[in-house]
């Protein structure tokens, strides 16, 4: 058997396939609704929501200022973030780096990973390790100054 691991931001699935000639149409017609829900997304030409010349999504730019900077969980969050961008890294080495409760941190990444933030082939295993999206690459930039924007107000206090 073969596993076919098919991503496409924000959606992905995950299928075993006998071996990948005899994929059926099932399987064919479930990639063309996903790739069609992603143009409908991102638009027509189902490009990501960075375009080539730097432009940024202001529905990212959102979900970002909600996340970090507009919930009481933001500090933190900002932390792991920071964390997994230097490496990828498991719940439980994220909580001894930060010195929070396993608990907390696992409530924070799954918050990270409901909104397309993060990513971890196996959450339901204890070692999961975790990763930035490829969307949350690109936009890395756009984090950085929220959090630079973030902390200019708070020093101005």
């Amino acid at each position: 058997m073969m596993l076919v691991y098919i991503q496409m931001q924000p959606f992905s699935f995950c299928c075993y396939l006998p071996n990948f000639h005899s994929l059926s149409f099932c399987v064919f017609r479930e990639y063309s609704l996903l790739f069609q829900l992603k143009q409908l997304v991102y638009g027509e030409d189902a490009s990501s929501p960075v375009s080539s010349n730097g432009y940024i999504d202001p529905r990212f730019k959102r979900v970002l200022w909600y996340l970090i900077g507009s919930t009481k969980g933001g500090v933190n969050r900002a932390k792991i973030l920071e964390i997994i961008n230097t490496r990828p890294a498991n719940a439980n080495q994220i909580a001894t780096e930060l010195k929070l409760d396993y608990k907390t941190v696992m409530h924070h990444l799954k918050v990270l990973s409901e909104n397309g933030l993060i990513i971890t082939d196996n959450k339901d295993s204890y070692g999961a390790t975790y990763f930035l999206t490829p969307l949350m690459e690109k936009n890395y930039r756009s984090f950085e100054s929220i959090l630079a924007k973030i902390h200019s107000n708070i020093s101005s206090k």
